[in-house]
């Protein structure tokens, strides 16, 4: 949706909020009748959000909580996500361990 769709959705909802807080603060009789209910607005800033969007949240054995969120329209990520440095060295070790016989055959056939 664009910005220009949801402005007078978003004016009337601000009106709406702005006269039940207002309408809160008025005691003392048994019916208010507004006459004139004016909303100025003063500085506007819009962010643009795609959906949907995926969100993980974890908590570690040691009770951080990590927090991550993926965009499912273009796969932006932002978070960070628990890394366990043996785990990483382990994979990198068996990726090393799998690709060495490799690279000796075709070092070995390319002299």
């Amino acid at each position: 949706m664009e910005r220009e769709d949801l402005n007078l959705e978003v004016k009337r909802r601000m009106n709406d909020y702005a006269s039940t807080l207002l309408r809160g603060t008025v005691t003392g009789y048994s019916t208010v009748t507004p006459d004139n209910l004016e909303l100025k607005i003063q500085k506007s800033h819009w962010e643009y959000s795609l959906l949907p969007v995926w969100v993980l949240t974890y908590r570690s054995k040691k009770g951080k909580v990590y927090t991550y969120a993926m965009n499912g329209h273009t796969g932006k990520v932002y978070g960070e996500l628990p890394i366990s440095f043996f785990k990483l060295g382990l994979m990198l070790a068996g990726f090393i361990a799998a690709l060495t016989p490799l690279f000796m055959l075709l070092g070995g056939l390319v002299l």
